[in-house]
């Protein structure tokens, strides 16, 4: 083989990447790891974010009073959140009454 046939394995990785949407999975992974930066520890003691589907974070809140303040501050934390990552990752957040200490995905 001569070496103009072979493909450098860092262009063979970023294709690989893309083509199974592994950057928005690893995106999607540190939104869900950086729950507590994004929206401060009282807030986050009292949430668990679970996992993203569709863009949508969907999260368990302590009690119906707290689904009620991540509903007031949503368009605060999205922005936070899409910001930080400098794109658009999550668009809407989905809050219910759950326990907290249930992360999956």
């Amino acid at each position: 083989m001569k070496t103009s046939e072979y493909i450098e394995i860092d262009f063979v990785i970023r294709k690989l990447k893309q083509k199974f949407k592994v950057n928005k999975k690893m995106d999607e992974f540190e939104v869900l790891r950086d729950w507590e930066n994004v929206v401060g520890k009282d807030i986050s003691e009292n949430t668990c974010p679970l996992y993203i589907v569709k863009e949508r974070l969907h999260i368990a809140a302590t009690g119906s009073s707290w689904c009620q303040e991540v509903s007031f501050l949503k368009s605060t934390i999205l922005k936070r959140i899409n910001e930080k990552f400098g794109k658009e990752i999550v668009k809407d957040i989905i809050c219910r009454v759950g326990k907290t200490d249930e992360i999956t995905q």
